[in-house]
């Protein structure tokens, strides 16, 4: 029986696109989100998903070449937009991690200083006992200048920091004593040591008092941030004037951490906070020229130093992040890869 024209219009089935171009779309749009979240995370995956959306309308519209030059300049205006905002929250969480470091140094700092106005001295950096054993640290005598009447109370100068009654007090230091990056202070591990050598102000058993910082109090060290071993805040242990030395004029980055001035592409400036005696925090990072840690540490030594000092070249500290670089020229590529494909006329029922 024949058909009219437009019976046979009207019976006539729209071409269905072959399944396998429809998979070949659904492929790629996985493979680039799964690509933006291996180079930049969780953020990654919504720039992943966003960009799919892209292409996704650019392939199914008419004309894809004016699709794909209207979408590129909303794109851009939007991304223009959210450029202007990410100064304002980028590196908020590491400054704060800044900061709150070198906040509880100038907190310390002003206990010091109390400390000093009570006692005509400096706390010594330990009490030893009649053999001259270590027996309490310098953070147990500066309990009473932080707020910490009822700790120090609890606390029995009888017996030895870890004696039974001591070492139940580990568990309760005082937060003022850990740096946000440190990973042990859940532990009881305090980040800040004092420097201890007869050059320094932490000679031992013995205080120091102002008068015999002829240095000036803004150029000595008081104490530094170490992170890489657990130090108890109550056993009487800090850090050599000579392990000092070596550690922040180490070259060795296997065993730097501490802070870490970084961009997604590299890292460079690692290096600790520190507590000068004025009572004022300042940065030192790593593979400083050891006859400068030495005028900074020194109390008396008569050597001249400034802050510029302690600036290491960008060469001497950039170092790049090669894993990150290949995974952005991946996704870059992923991105770009559909492209050509703009301006090929699509086969009928394609």
């Amino acid at each position: 029986m024949n058909q009219s024209p437009e019976t046979a219009a009207a019976t006539e089935v729209e071409p269905v696109r072959p399944t396998q171009y429809r998979l070949v779309y659904i492929l790629y749009i996985f493979t680039l989100i799964a690509a933006s979240s291996a180079t930049l995370g969780i953020g990654g995956t919504l720039i992943g998903l966003v960009i799919g959306i892209f292409w996704t309308r650019v392939f199914l519209s008419k004309n894809r070449p004016r699709t794909f030059f209207e979408y590129c300049i909303v794109y851009f205006v939007l991304s223009a937009l959210i450029m202007m905002l990410i100064p304002v929250h980028s590196g908020s969480r590491r400054h704060w991690i800044d900061y709150k470091c070198s906040r509880n140094l100038e907190q310390i700092g002003k206990a010091l200083h109390n400390y000093h106005a009570s006692h005509g001295s400096f706390p010594p950096a330990y009490l030893a006992d009649d053999s001259g054993k270590p027996m309490h640290s310098w953070r147990v005598l500066l309990l009473p200048f932080m707020n910490e009447q009822a700790l120090y109370k609890q606390y029995n100068f009888n017996e030895p920091w870890d004696g039974p009654n001591n070492i139940q007090l580990l568990d309760q230091m005082p937060e003022v004593y850990a740096c946000p990056t440190s990973h042990s202070h859940h532990q009881g591990c305090s980040s800040y040591v004092a420097v201890l050598g007869p050059k320094t102000v932490w000679p031992g058993a013995a205080s120091t008092s102002f008068a015999e910082i002829t240095d000036g109090t803004e150029a000595t060290l008081m104490l530094v941030e170490i992170n890489e071993s657990c130090t108890p805040w109550l056993e009487p242990k800090d850090i050599s004037y000579e392990k000092a030395l070596m550690t922040f004029a180490s070259t060795d980055t296997t065993k730097m951490n501490g802070h870490v001035r970084e961009s997604y592409l590299s890292y460079y400036s690692r290096g600790h906070h520190a507590l000068l005696a004025d009572g004022r925090s300042c940065f030192v990072p790593y593979e400083v020229e050891p006859q400068i840690l030495e005028a900074m540490l020194g109390k008396a030594d008569l050597l001249l130093w400034s802050e510029r000092d302690t600036w290491p070249s960008q060469e001497k500290r950039s170092r790049l992040k090669i894993g990150n670089y290949i995974r952005l020229a991946f996704s870059v590529l992923l991105i770009a890869f559909p492209v050509p494909w703009v301006w090929i006329k699509p086969k009928p029922g394609a």
